[in-house]
Order: C-alpha cells, then sequence, then structure tokens
C-alpha cells in the first residue's frame, strides 16, 4: 500500500508539472498542508496534498498515522472556489495492519480475574468511505485553513487478532477496541500552503 501511494503521488506530480490548469488569478495550482482530527483523511496527524483539477474541485491525499497504525486516503473535494466556502467531499482512506500493537484493555487472565492490561493485538487493515463537508477559510496569500465534519463508513477488515491467548478480552475491553477502530464521525482540522 505505501508503495501504491508513492507511485499515485509521483504520478500526481507529474500530471500537474505537464497540465495547463486553468485557475482564476492568485489561485494555486496545489497545497500541501498538515492536519490533524479523528478519522480525518490524514488520520490523527499526518500530510496532505492537494492538486487543483479545475476552479472548482481539488484532487485530496493524505498520508498519516492514526489509533489503527498508518494511514492513507485520496478523495476529491468540490466546490473548492477561491473564496471562504462550504466545499462536500468524497474519499476513501485505508488504515493499514499494525502488527503486535500493544494495547491496555480490559481482559480476563487464565485464573478468571478481570483486570487492565496491556496485550499484544494485530490490527488488520481497514478500508472506508468518507463522505463529509469542509469549512474553507482562503487567507491573502491563497493558503487554506480547513475544518473537516463528516462520517466514514467502515467497508473493508478493521477486526483485530488476539496474540496472547492467555488473556480474553472482556465486552467492556472490545467496545473500546471499537473507539479506536476506523469509521465513525470525522471531525479534522488542516492547514494547507497554496503553491503556484
Amino acid at each position: 500500500m505505501k508503495h501504491f501511494a508513492i507511485v499515485v503521488l509521483i504520478s500526481l506530480f507529474a500530471q500537474l508539472a505537464n497540465a495547463q490548469i486553468e485557475t482564476g488569478k492568485n489561485t494555486p495550482a496545489f497545497y500541501l498542508g498538515a492536519g490533524t482530527g479523528i478519522n480525518s483523511n490524514c488520520g490523527a496527524v499526518g500530510f496532505k496534498l492537494g492538486i487543483r483539477l479545475n476552479n472548482k474541485m481539488i484532487l485530496d491525499a493524505g498520508v498519516g498515522v492514526g489509533t489503527w497504525g498508518s494511514k492513507t486516503s485520496l478523495g476529491l473535494v468540490f466546490n473548492a472556489i477561491n473564496k471562504n466556502a462550504w466545499c462536500p467531499t468524497l474519499s476513501i482512506s485505508r488504515a493499514n495492519e499494525r502488527e503486535n500493537a500493544e494495547v491496555k484493555v480490559e481482559v480476563t487472565d487464565q485464573f478468571n480475574s478481570t483486570c487492565k492490561k496491556n496485550i499484544n493485538l494485530n490490527l488488520n487493515p481497514a478500508t472506508c468511505f468518507n463522505i463529509g463537508l469542509q469549512r474553507q477559510w482562503i487567507r491573502k496569500s491563497g493558503n487554506r485553513m480547513v475544518l473537516d465534519l463528516g462520517f466514514s463508513i467502515l467497508v473493508d477488515g478493521g477486526s483485530h487478532e488476539t496474540i496472547d491467548y492467555t488473556n480474553r478480552i472482556t465486552d467492556d475491553g472490545k467496545s473500546m477496541l471499537n473507539i479506536f477502530r476506523p469509521g465513525g464521525l470525522i471531525v479534522g482540522f488542516s492547514y494547507n500552503f497554496g503553491v503556484n
């Protein structure tokens, strides 16, 4: 997946170099940014790349680290005019596998006593379809400050496997793991520097 993301980014840069993008005066051709959030397209913390396809549409890519491991995403931002606006978004994201992750959860051990313990889990890959709304504020320099709101739907994966078989995760422990699993409410913030 990492190699795929690198190939996609290189291809997008090559397309950008050859493309004659018609944009308004002082409208950046692409954006480089950093972001944070819950179920955001760049994870809990990460980087973003936006390529302006036309006056109203941006191809939006993100890479970062989330609660389920590393994350990559690719999507479209609509109505991304060069002024303050609400912009609908559609994207797909992938949380990559995280092996041997140490997680503190409530378990029942081999002596049948319940306690919170650090256990090792394999967090399996998860794919999500994301639908949302961005509120963008365009700075005088052309930079975009963005608030992301929406919902992320888990469409594949997102399960976990216990490595330590001497402990059984309790129902409360499973509920806690489900909170950290990809999918659910999207709330994110990013600052994107416009580059001509």
